[in-house]
């Protein structure tokens, strides 16, 4: 039996396991070729719990493919973004088990899917799966989602792409730089927004810091921007100049602009970030001024 930190390790979900609802493979079989869907649904279920807790339970990839995941059903399809999580996708060898080249056809129709929270789910699905053979045949696919017109699609096709770069760099997302910039310029969601500043500072930085030198010089550079993507500025910057110190110079004017925002949440995470990046008098005092406010503002209400 796994111990808890065992299944830590190997497990992005933990429930508890009822073991008088265990299936054999029998069981599994004959309820997803000729199960009514409710029962597909209870059998799926038993089968991910089985999965978690017991690393020789049967897997049953070829059935699900061939009889669960061509259902149009919403709470299968959400049973299954758990199951294709869990189950294990490489050989001893570290190359994609064959099982899953075809689930890959699966997962890539959902990525095409008409409703969007399908395609969206799935997308999430994938940014937890770190895998280069997987990736790859479904990358295009999930590129031609940043273009969605769904926020919640563009969002999730962005950090999907985010992931990608964390865990190859930018050998397999080279090409994506004009897309990325695009979207930027154009998105309204604060959120996608947020999120496609994020990867484009990590995929061509210049053009993420020429993008917010147009911003801030702009007629109303702070609420153009929304607080959500002022903090995700001022997290990013602070932590690129505490990696990179010959940059602080170039990217203080970016936090001291920041620390005029409207918002008090940016105002008190910028004072902090000056405080973090810099000993100069100057800029001590803008942070100082900006506690004091606060605490009088908090004085007031």
């Amino acid at each position: 039996e796994m111990s808890a930190h065992e299944l830590e390790d190997n497990c992005t979900l933990i429930v508890r396991l009822d073991k008088k609802s265990s299936m054999s493979y029998q069981d599994y079989s004959q309820v997803f070729m000729r199960g009514k869907i409710e029962e597909k649904k209870k059998a799926l279920k038993v089968l991910i719990k089985s999965i978690i807790h017991d690393p020789s339970h049967p897997r049953m990839i070829m059935q699900v493919l061939s009889y669960v995941a061509t259902s149009e059903d919403h709470d299968i399809k959400k049973l299954l973004f758990l199951y294709w999580e869990i189950v294990e996708k490489l050989k001893p060898d570290g190359t994609l088990k064959d099982e899953f080249i075809l689930a890959c056809n699966a997962i890539r129709k959902d990525l095409l899917h008409a409703n969007e929270f399908i395609r969206g789910r799935t997308l999430r699905m994938l940014s937890k799966m770190p895998f280069k053979g997987l990736l790859e045949p479904l990358l295009q696919v999930v590129v031609e989602n940043v273009d969605h017109r769904h926020s919640y699609v563009r969002r999730n096709a962005i950090m999907c792409l985010y992931s990608v770069y964390q865990r190859f760099g930018t050998d397999m997302i080279s090409d994506i730089t004009e897309k990325v910039e695009s979207l930027l310029l154009n998105e309204t969601d604060l959120s996608t927004k947020r999120n496609v500043f994020l990867l484009l500072f990590h995929v061509d930085q210049q053009k993420a810091l020429s993008y917010l030198n147009d911003i801030l010089n702009s007629d109303d550079p702070l609420g153009e921007m929304g607080d959500i993507f002022q903090l995700a500025v001022l997290e990013l910057i602070r932590k690129y100049c505490i990696a990179q110190p010959a940059e602080k110079p170039r990217l203080m004017p970016v936090i001291f602009a920041l620390a005029q925002s409207k918002a008090s949440n940016v105002q008190f995470e910028a004072s902090n970030t000056i405080f973090q990046l810099t000993n100069a008098p100057a800029a001590i005092k803008i942070a100082l001024q900006n506690y004091i406010q606060l605490l009088q503002h908090t004085d007031n209400n």
